[in-house]
């Protein structure tokens, strides 16, 4: 007697379920929980070999942006793009892994030295950086990636993957489409980083966070006049700094958390305009820094109306100055924010003019009224050379398109006679006044101001 049993379905259920269990679905390449056991063999195997292995992990640039303006349907097509991308550059040794959302891994099982390495991970930013195309739209995607080694950075798989995973925020810290590598001295800064994001937030909660404010001055040959302040952000503990602006608003400014210090900074500002209002100290215009992730934000100009409303701000007293790197990304979709920004009654300076690209073409799209000289040009005027020339072309073109100018970082008497003799309109430095708390400012105001009118 025979039984004869096909188990050909049988064998093609497994077959999928194996799929399922080691490979990622959308891209059909291997997945986490298949990453995780080649990583530890690997890692075995290196052990007892004495040799070395890499770990290079990679994460998308701007994939959520692609996402909201695309749709996940696009989002999902380069993901499936970029993973055969990588799959075709590698060797036949180097096994590369999407792990979740936007990031993949590549185990490196050999290699001669950190010099090919370096090669390789700036191969692959190219190869994922090339223009990709969904429904006719244009996508320029991007990575930034981290790399650690075994045994010389880590003992064991999970702390391989932590460490290439803080050297590809240190990448990204540097800009997008970097390699970096990972070394304890980045680590230490990444801790002490996240310290200051913990920190900043319990200060919004603890209302440890304050505003001082620098006066802004209308410069003319018969004196001079106070017309507002630009607003400046302080962090105090129990009458202590505890971090300076300079240092903690660039690490708020690599996450969202700059958008939420950036509306306390607007809401506070408004509240300002109105008590110097009913304190019969106006008409002052206040100065706000809108940082480039917040300029993006969808919720800025609901937010800003809603402030506007709330305190019963009129158009010109509250002004937001924006960096023209925040601005050139998208110029289209710039113009369309500042324009919807100016309808509301907002004024609009171009800040740390002549730093970046300066470029005349896109000065002219752009809805703004005041162009802010930085403060590298002002700190060696006077002087019989190419700057001087750079501060007076300034001027020019600023008076042809109709812009006021402002210098900030005005110190002594001279560079404030060559901008007056310039026709510089406003000026702010610590010639003036440093920024001062919100009383200190009042005081100084009130028995300041008046003998300014009189200064020559």
């Amino acid at each position: 007697m025979g039984v004869l049993t096909d188990i050909a379905e049988k064998q093609e259920a497994e077959q999928k379920l194996h799929h399922l269990a080691y490979f990622d679905t959308l891209t059909q390449i291997p997945n986490r929980y298949s990453f995780m056991l080649r990583l530890e063999a690997d890692i075995h195997l290196a052990s007892r070999q004495s040799s070395a292995l890499a770990l290079l992990f990679i994460d998308l640039d701007n994939f959520k942006w692609t996402n909201d303006s695309f749709g996940h349907e696009a989002g999902d097509l380069l993901l499936i793009e970029i993973a055969n991308r990588l799959k075709a550059r590698l060797r036949k040794s180097d096994t590369v892994y999407r792990i979740g959302g936007d990031e993949f891994t590549v185990i490196v099982s050999s290699y001669m030295d950190n010099d090919s390495l370096v090669q390789l991970a700036e191969d692959l930013v190219g190869t994922i950086g090339r223009t990709f195309y969904v429904d006719e739209h244009k996508i320029k995607p991007g990575a930034s990636i981290g790399i650690s080694t075994f045994p010389g950075d880590a003992a064991n798989a999970h702390e391989l993957i932590k460490r290439a995973d803080s050297a590809m925020f240190q990448a990204k810290e540097q800009g997008r489409g970097q390699v970096c590598f990972f070394s304890s001295h980045l680590e230490q800064q990444r801790q002490r980083d996240q310290m200051i994001i913990e920190g900043l937030k319990e200060a919004i909660q603890e209302d440890e966070l304050d505003l001082h404010y620098q006066p802004k001055v209308m410069l003319r040959p018969d004196g001079f006049e106070v017309i507002g302040a630009e607003a400046l952000l302080r962090w105090h503990r129990d009458g202590e700094v505890v971090s300076t602006p300079d240092r903690f608003i660039p690490i708020a400014e690599q996450s969202n958390l700059i958008c939420e210090l950036g509306y306390w900074v607007i809401d506070k500002s408004c509240r300002q305009i109105a008590e110097w209002k009913e304190q019969s100290l106006g008409p002052l215009t206040i100065a706000v820094n809108l940082s480039p992730r917040q300029f993006k934000d969808s919720q800025l100009c609901d937010y800003l109306d809603s402030c506007l409303q709330k305190y019963q701000i009129q158009p010109g007293e509250l002004e937001l100055e924006i960096t023209e790197s925040a601005v050139i990304e998208d110029i289209q979709g710039s113009i369309k924010t500042l324009t919807r920004l100016q309808s509301m009654g907002i004024s609009i300076a171009m800040d740390d003019f002549g730093t970046g690209y300066s470029s005349l073409g896109y000065l002219k799209q752009l809805p703004i009224e005041v162009l802010k000289i930085d403060r590298s040009f002002i700190s060696t005027i006077p002087n019989p050379d190419d700057n001087d020339a750079i501060v007076k072309a300034i001027f020019s073109m600023a008076n042809a398109l109709g812009l006021e100018v402002v210098a900030e970082g005005i110190e002594n008497q001279q560079q404030l006679e060559f901008l007056v003799a310039n026709n510089c309109q406003v000026g702010q430095g610590y010639y003036f006044s440093q920024p001062l708390p919100v009383k200190q400012f009042k005081h100084w105001l009130t028995a300041q101001a008046r003998p300014l009118l009189s200064k020559a």
